[in-house]
């Protein structure tokens, strides 16, 4: 099961993050241009901070 499976799961964590885009971000994964700031800046912010807080939700109820 992948992170984002996992989420979709966690009825909390899927309430409260936009799985359906983090899923959008992994599907349209950069092969480069990593060293632009708005590609940095939206997986940061986008997929790195879902996972985390998701990951968070799901560990304070026990859904994981």
């Amino acid at each position: 099961m992948t992170a984002l499976a996992g989420l979709e799961i966690a009825r909390i964590a899927a309430g409260a993050i936009d799985v359906s885009r983090m899923a959008e971000l992994v599907g349209d994964w950069p092969s480069g241009s990593w060293h632009r700031p708005q590609v940095v800046r939206t997986y940061r912010q986008t997929l790195l901070r879902g996972v985390a807080a998701g990951h968070f939700i799901r560990k304070v109820t026990g859904s994981n």
